[in-house]
């Protein structure tokens, strides 16, 4: 508490206690703003650090949509791919029941020819023997 100026010139010691108390507050501000200039210092970055982990995240999303063009553009490659050696298999497959049928279809000739073979030979046969019975007369 201060006293009124006449009271102070007579409490010198008073005085001097105040003023140490200043002096010692005044140390104690200054180590106070010591210490804290170091937490200003680096709060002072703080907008700056977020700025650039800002700006990787916008890079790693950038580079995660690029992915993702690139998969998709990928994935339609491989689905083109795939479609066109389904046709080709699905084109395979039919020229195969093609030739299928073409082989059944020359066996089945092939056995007909055989049995119509047959068949004339029975007939050739059959006509040589009546050939030969009229042909050659019965000897008595």
């Amino acid at each position: 508490m201060r006293k009124p100026p006449s009271e102070a010139n007579m409490d010198q010691p008073e005085m001097q206690d105040e003023l140490e108390n200043l002096h010692r507050m005044t140390r104690e501000l200054e180590e106070l703003l010591h210490r804290l200039v170091p937490i200003v210092d680096e709060l002072e970055q703080v907008p700056d650090r977020s700025q650039k982990l800002i700006e990787q995240l916008f890079q790693y999303l950038s580079s995660i949509q690029s992915l993702q063009t690139q998969a998709s553009s990928d994935l339609s490659k491989v689905h083109r791919a795939m479609t066109q050696m389904t046709n080709r298999l699905q084109a395979l497959e039919m020229s195969q029941q093609t030739r299928d049928q073409q082989m059944r279809d020359l066996i089945r000739v092939a056995k007909e020819r055989d049995a119509s073979r047959v068949q004339l030979e029975t007939k050739v046969n059959t006509l040589i023997e009546l050939l030969s019975q009229t042909v050659s007369p019965s000897q008595p």
